[in-house]
């Protein structure tokens, strides 16, 4: 029976491993996207025949036994926060992290954190993301009556308001940062949420480009190469499943 739970264990988990590296592959194109990656441990030896011997002498190595494993978990996801290629598209609020730093998204008044920077200005004259919610940011103007924007690698925006020549500051797009970006709960629609082991989100003074998008931190090569090791982890763990189950019956027909 142990056999064909150590084996069952491995399908389960190189299932798991092949979903996410699907998902990292579904968003290659996906502006600000993390890729993630998952992590493995084993799961409690079984000590099946202890070794009572007494060591007595110092260098002398004796063996702890016969031990057994249980097979494997997923033992949790991390997301890899590494930059991805900022592609220039000359649109007026597209906008783009280098560096550490998160713009922020107010969600039924909760602040979440992104790396997506594709913004634009909705009829009233807020700036929000793709999904409509409003970026954290501070504006003394409707941004519809604004002309001529630019916005500075502090995120302060300048414009012309609507009857004047000059152009004046008319707000300042807020940018984040976590002690643990790892830690950080993925809400989907790319959004993040802080959490006890990401720490509070702080507001932290990143590199902003204007005109810009960071793309997504996917390896489309690197993630084939995983996708095809998962694989063959996969139909291994299929392999032994089967013999152990042919060993079981071929022992059930002896009985007989």
């Amino acid at each position: 029976m142990r056999s064909l739970w150590i084996g069952g264990s491995g399908l389960l988990t190189q299932q798991k491993n092949i979903d996410i590296i699907g998902n990292n592959v579904s968003n290659v194109n996906t502006n600000g996207y993390k890729k993630n990656r998952t992590s493995f441990e084993d799961i409690l030896y079984a000590n099946t025949q202890q070794n009572q011997q007494p060591v007595d002498e110092e260098i002398r190595q004796t063996p702890q036994g016969i031990q057994i494993g249980n097979g494997v978990i997923v033992s949790g996801t991390k997301q890899i926060f590494s930059q991805g290629a900022i592609n220039n598209t000359g649109k007026t609020w597209d906008l783009a992290i280098e560096g550490p730093g998160f713009f922020g998204v107010e969600v039924d008044g909760v602040t979440h954190l992104t790396r997506e920077g594709n913004f634009s200005v909705d009829s009233n004259g807020d700036l929000v993301n793709s999904s409509g919610f409003e970026v954290a940011g501070e504006f003394q103007q409707n941004l519809n009556d604004v002309s001529n924007i630019s916005i500075n690698a502090a995120g302060e925006v300048f414009g012309t308001p609507d009857g004047q020549e000059e152009s004046v500051q008319i707000g300042t797009v807020f940018t984040y940062n976590v002690n643990n970006p790892e830690g950080l709960l993925s809400m989907g629609d790319n959004l993040l949420l802080a959490t006890e082991n990401s720490g509070q989100q702080e507001l932290y003074q990143s590199n902003i480009k204007q005109g810009a998008l960071e793309g997504s931190n996917v390896d489309l090569a690197e993630e084939m190469t995983n996708m095809i090791t998962a694989q063959r982890s996969y139909q291994t763990s299929a392999r032994v499943l089967h013999t152990a189950d042919e060993m079981m019956s071929q022992a059930n027909n002896i009985k007989r």
